[in-house]
């Protein structure tokens, strides 16, 4: 079914670039479910919530298009093309770079790279291509990251020519620090034009890096999910049928249970979630509901409506910024939360983990201090006055403008120690618990300052995980998000990594996917939203 917006407008800006994550398998055995590295474009998960086939427009090209497809491949059944209309002469990437990119994520490679001896890292890249189209269209091999100084890198490799329709093989070589925070391998192509990749080969310091072919389910495997797989009667949200219920029975004991889906916009993930949600409040005790949107402006709109009943549900949701969750699906559920706590003992509250916004932190910082006393905000008034100006200009343009976002930083840092320093102050007035919240505010800007890669965004969405279980005592909490957030696997160190690392078997990942069928995106292009993006199929041999 179709997924319910009750806003008619994407809150999401798009960017003049655009990339697809891709490079990740699953592969079964019967205890667990591993990421496995995968360039090889049989099984794909995608990372960002977008259609398969992405178009956008950039300034002079009429579109860039990024997809996979097999019509044409080297090996296997897929390889990947980018596509475009023109030459881009204007920088478009925070990385100075032109054209259209595909990243293959890298962040996987790092439990690895920690057992490689030495300072040095190498990274041989071997791949096929194919090229055509007009004579100054050109691709690009390259390696983009982070070094221990946190300032980002982008190394290129081997200009790719017209091949005249053949299969070529090409090798490019990285010299890197075993410090650095390498995170993605990207595919370049610019012109008018298209480039096929396929066929990608790592070594690291020599060393192959897995299998690239995909995992057949073995017969025990099959044999495992037979065993162990329970039907689920309906994804109506109001069913009464005790399906989730035996599922929610064979859970074992956590501490937080992490909810992934893979995509954001399937209509039947936010309902079947919804179900399972009010089963582990009234069986499990979760108490405590985070969602995959910031930390600052969530939490005092959401909880006004759940604990206070104040507004409407759909006005607590705008705060969330994200369109995942303006959904009449998400409405049900926080209006269910809401009756349920008029007459609960211990309520159920919610709140946001992320660390992508920070719009509201400063004003609420502005209004703390002045409702306490006037004066308290004049040591940072020059901070303050810039981070509530730049806050939501530096969101949409932090790519373009690193010079402004070091400003943003050392403001960012100096408002949080003043904090520190009056903490006192603001305890006598406020209370502890303000006093606190005050300050992981300024700590988000601190965060949100910080953000350069997806893996401290999750290293910072888990810290302010673990700063709700220790301000909010006895909680039993429920993390709604994508997949590549909740999982708990070493290879894509989300969120789940890191609380998986701070809490081991208290922790629990589980997750929603599907095989066929159509989800709710944004189109980039048009800015709307379309419920046309439809799922790959899986290959015949898939599980």
């Amino acid at each position: 079914m179709e997924l319910k917006m009750f806003k008619s407008k994407s809150v999401w800006t798009p960017i003049k670039i655009f990339a697809i994550f891709i490079g990740n398998s699953l592969s079964v055995n019967a205890q667990s479910i591993e990421m496995k590295f995968n360039p090889s474009f049989e099984y794909i998960i995608e990372v960002t919530n977008i259609p398969m086939y992405w178009k956008n427009n950039m300034d002079g090209v009429k579109s860039f298009q990024i997809f996979t497809d097999n019509k044409q491949h080297s090996t296997g059944n897929r390889s990947l093309c980018i596509k475009g209309d023109k030459l881009m002469t204007e920088n478009a990437y925070w990385y100075n770079q032109k054209g259209g990119i595909a990243f293959l994520n890298l962040n996987q490679l790092k439990s690895f790279i920690d057992t490689v001896k030495g300072d040095s890292i190498s990274i041989k890249v071997s791949l096929e291509y194919k090229l055509y189209g007009d004579k100054d269209a050109y691709g690009l091999i390259g390696i983009s990251g982070s070094g221990n100084n946190g300032i980002e890198y982008w190394l290129e490799k081997d200009t790719l020519k017209h091949t005249k329709e053949k299969w070529i093989n090409q090798k490019a070589e990285f010299k890197l620090a075993k410090s650095d925070n390498f995170t993605a391998l990207n595919l370049i192509f610019n012109g008018a034009g298209e480039i096929w990749f396929d066929n990608i080969s790592l070594k690291v310091n020599e060393v192959e890096v897995r299998s690239l072919k995909p995992l057949k389910p073995t017969k025990k495997d099959i044999s495992f999910i037979n065993k162990n797989i329970m039907k689920i009667e309906s994804s109506k949200f109001d069913s009464n049928d005790g399906d989730i219920s035996k599922i929610v029975d064979a859970m074992p004991n956590f501490k937080v249970v992490g909810l992934g889906e893979s995509t954001h916009g399937t209509f039947e993930f936010h309902t079947l979630r919804s179900r399972l949600i009010k089963e582990l409040i009234l069986k499990k005790g979760v108490n405590f509901i985070i969602l995959e949107t910031n930390f600052t402006e969530s939490f005092i709109a959401l909880n006004k409506y759940v604990i206070e009943g104040k507004g409407s549900a759909e006005k607590a949701l705008e705060y969330t910024l994200v369109w995942p969750w303006q959904t009449k699906e998400m409405v049900e559920l926080l209006d269910w939360i809401k009756i349920y706590n008029q007459s609960a003992t211990k309520k159920v509250y919610l709140g946001g983990m992320d660390v992508q916004f920070n719009h509201s932190a400063a004003p609420q910082i502005v209004k703390t201090l002045l409702g306490i006393d006037s004066t308290l905000t004049m040591p940072i008034k020059n901070e303050l006055d810039f981070l509530v100006k730049k806050g939501p200009y530096i969101y949409y343009n932090w790519q373009n403008k690193q010079d402004s976002v070091q400003i943003f930083g050392r403001n960012a840092n100096k408002i949080k120690e003043y904090l520190n320093s009056i903490k006192s102050i603001i305890e006598i007035k406020k209370g502890v618990f303000e006093a606190n919240f005050l300050l992981q505010y300024a700590e988000n800007i601190v965060y949100f300052s910080n953000m350069r890669i997806s893996n401290e965004r999750d290293l910072y969405a888990s810290e302010n995980i673990e700063w709700i279980i220790l301000t909010f005592p006895d909680l039993k909490i429920a993390i709604v998000g994508h997949t590549a957030h909740t999982a708990s696997n070493t290879s894509q160190n989300g969120t789940g990594y890191f609380l998986k690392k701070k809490f081991g078997s208290d922790y629990l990942s589980l997750a929603f996917t599907a095989a066929y069928g159509k989800y709710t995106a944004n189109d980039p292009l048009s800015n709307r939203f379309t419920s046309n993006a439809e799922l790959v199929p899986p290959t015949t041999e898939s599980l």
